[in-house]
């Protein structure tokens, strides 16, 4: 349990540093949103980070 729980704690780190490095500061605030959404249940903040980090990958 406790490895799992680091293991996916680990990895949401790795996705968010790639995020940084590849997107830049929009792509922190798409993973900013879409964090923020998932939370606190907010499905406008889940469909605004989730497209904004969709458009950046395929157009960025």
């Amino acid at each position: 349990m406790i490895v799992t729980s680091l293991l996916v704690a680990a990895l949401a780190v790795a996705v968010e540093r790639v995020v940084e490095v590849q997107l830049g500061l929009p792509g922190i605030v798409g993973m900013l949103l879409l964090r923020t959404g998932i939370t606190t249940k907010s499905g406008a903040c889940v469909i605004v980070g989730s497209v904004l980090l969709f458009a950046l990958v395929i157009w960025g």
